[in-house]
């Protein structure tokens, strides 16, 4: 059979199977759509496993070719502790959202809520910051050290993909990045045909542009700078702030019990038990065949 591809993505999604066990999901071009090198010829390498011509690179560090998914998959375990991209990288300093001038070399960021003006509407509004979601997911599998949450834990069930959400809904109302009149209706409402599918740099590419996927901030708005606010950590610092600590802690502990959307205090900043009960009911996981 062949493999379902993701709404907005050109990759499986890594619910239900074993798709995300290696980086299938961020393998790539070389240099990115086959760009040329400096002499103007295409670059290619043997494939890692066949030895065959190949134009497919490791997305993490771009230094070994693979011919196709299936032997990057296979090379995997041998390739990762090697790989420059997995490695455990010194931890960067946070930035701070303000207006106000900063010293000579710090980061101007505007406010945190800066991110949601300007689109042409409410759904287009949600549905980014959806996105911004899902990009930060598949950033911590790429560039954290093969950290697999969501639908990239390939044994996540429903239950997971919800906790993963609500750590990141709760850490965006906590860091003040909720505008003033948020429908977490809304916002549900178009993370639910979109959770399922993986989304790389490049489906983002396609949907938005390149200006609002990486550390460029164009209007307030760009998924990497947004995500790292949001979660407190860059994502090639491999570890987690205090306050994602927390609330990760909070909401797994909730989890564990039998029944936790009976607990009406965990979900009371992000909308009701109500919402969330409604989400996860209806939820289909995309299984990666």
């Amino acid at each position: 059979k062949k493999k379902k591809k993701g709404k907005n993505s050109m990759e499986p999604a890594a619910a239900e199977g074993k798709a995300a066990a290696s980086p299938t999901v961020n393998l790539s071009h070389s240099q990115e759509q086959n760009q040329s090198d400096a002499s103007g010829m295409s670059m290619t390498g043997p494939c890692e496993v066949c030895q065959c011509d190949a134009s497919f690179c490791c997305g993490a560090c771009e230094a070994i070719f693979y011919c196709c998914k299936d032997h990057q998959k296979e090379d995997w375990k041998k390739h990762k502790p090697n790989c420059s991209g997995t490695t455990k990288k010194p931890s960067k300093p946070i930035f701070k959202f303000t207006t106000q001038q900063v010293p000579p070399g710090g980061l101007v960021m505007p406010q945190p809520t800066s991110w949601s003006q300007g689109f042409p509407s409410p759904n287009k509004m949600y549905e980014w910051f959806v996105d911004c979601y899902r990009m930060r997911v598949d950033d911590d599998f790429a560039w954290g050290g093969g950290n697999c949450h969501g639908i990239y834990n390939p044994e996540a069930s429903k239950n997971d993909v919800v906790v993963d959400l609500l750590i990141f809904a709760k850490l965006s109302k906590k860091n003040s990045f909720i505008p003033e009149g948020w429908s977490w209706q809304s916002f549900l409402d178009q993370a639910l045909p979109l959770i399922p599918y993986a989304f790389a740099k490049r489906d983002a590419q396609e949907k938005y542009g390149v200006a609002y996927v990486f550390s460029s901030m164009i209007d307030g708005r760009s998924f990497q700078l947004t995500g790292e606010a949001i979660y407190g950590t860059v994502v090639t610092s491999q570890v987690e702030s205090e306050l994602h600590g927390q609330v990760r802690y909070e909401v797994m502990e909730a989890f564990r019990s039998k029944n936790p959307f009976r607990n009406e205090a965990l979900f009371a900043d992000v909308g009701g038990v109500p919402l969330w009960t409604k989400f996860k009911s209806d939820l289909r996981l995309v299984k990666a065949y």
